[in-house]
């Protein structure tokens, strides 16, 4: 089988795919991963068992000649796409022949996803319907995103189905006892606001930086933001003017953000829109209590409706701010975040995409 992805940046989506490689390598598979473009810091992480397949291209779109002769050569008898890589899987399904199975994999609330009204979105929005009723399978990642997946192309609604994401592994928990370099970790008079993920729009950092400015007008708190993305100069502009700039830090990509999210006081995801926000399952299943935004989709399925950590509306920083203080001053049990968190297990995850590639 093959998993087909454009590169190896550090996003949920990629490592949805190497958990899943892994998982099916341990499971006997012969497990192809092929990139676009073998790039990314994720890079190191393949799975012991996955061949890697370069296809050395500068741009996903253009990868449909290679792709096809890769599909031609191996023969394949599924291919796994994500990302920006679904639609030349479905394009190279077309002309590939024999009986393989494409199934495509959205990590986004679909609809905020191409809600962009610029040229590129409008037209890949518009292949995409074209080309979706084509797949043999489209995975959500929650019960909300695939019912907006549904609306958005009813053409394909039949080959719909939420899946719960490969999320949590048993590696966790070691990572989680590593060390932190970062000294704010070793102080423990002030608690750490931890938060992760793409500096990008649709993760709304500003409401986040707002919250903490507000929050930490009234206690000795620190804010720590994992990640990087086009958005960072912007974000540290705006901590300076909040006056927040000192207690406030973006350390950037770490491998390791297991260890950082168990020694936070609380983890906070700001994002606009998602499809189920994996840092957020990720924290819980190291015990450190959450809170989210409650946007579309994924945050209110996996908080149940805020039994497993308070959700505020969408980018407002007042009830965000607020949320946090409750949150850091309510004594919160690991145990049932952690059982919670294991909806989402890597093991039972994959059992249920491999059902969905080769159906009995």
């Amino acid at each position: 089988m093959a998993l087909f992805a454009p590169c190896l940046f550090g996003g949920g989506a990629e490592r949805v795919m190497l958990t899943l490689a892994g998982e099916f390598a341990r499971r006997g598979a012969a497990v192809d991963l092929v990139l676009a473009r073998a790039e990314g810091p994720l890079l190191p992480f393949i799975p012991a068992g996955v061949r890697l397949v370069d296809l050395r291209l500068r741009a996903t779109i253009t990868s449909v000649p290679r792709l096809l002769r890769y599909l031609r050569r191996e023969r394949p008898a599924a291919l796994l796409a994500t990302l920006h890589a679904a639609e030349p899987a479905l394009v190279a399904r077309r002309f590939a022949g024999g009986d393989l199975r494409v199934v495509v994999r959205y990590a986004n609330t679909f609809s905020r996803e191409f809600a962009d009204s610029g040229w590129r979105r409008k037209a890949t929005l518009t292949l995409l319907k074209r080309l979706l009723p084509g797949a043999d399978a489209v995975i959500a990642v929650s019960r909300r995103a695939a019912a907006d997946l549904r609306r958005s192309v009813p053409r394909a609604a039949h080959l719909v189905r939420a899946l719960p994401s490969p999320i949590v592994v048993p590696e966790i928990a070691a990572q989680a006892r590593a060390p932190v370099e970062h000294p704010w970790f070793a102080d423990s008079r002030a608690p750490i606001v931890l938060a992760a993920g793409r500096l990008a729009r649709q993760k709304d950092q500003p409401t986040l930086l707002r919250a903490f400015a507000a929050l930490a007008a009234s206690r000795d708190a620190r804010l720590v933001v994992l990640g990087d993305g086009p958005e960072r100069a912007k974000l540290a502009a705006l901590g300076r003017r909040l006056g927040i700039a000192g207690r406030v830090d973006f350390p950037g990509w770490v491998a390791n953000p297991y260890a950082h999210m168990a020694r936070a006081a609380v983890f906070v995801q700001s994002s606009t829109y998602e499809g189920l926000p994996l840092t957020l399952v990720e924290a819980m299943a190291c015990g450190t209590p959450v809170v989210s935004t409650d946007c579309p989709s994924g945050p209110r399925e996996i908080l149940e409706d805020g039994r497993y950590g308070r959700l505020t509306p969408p980018g407002d920083w007042r009830a965000l701010a607020d949320a946090v203080a409750r949150t850091l001053d309510a004594a919160a049990a690991p145990e049932p975040l952690i059982a919670r968190a294991d909806a989402w297990s890597a093991g039972p995850s994959a059992d249920r995409y491999l059902e969905t590639m080769f159906p009995s």
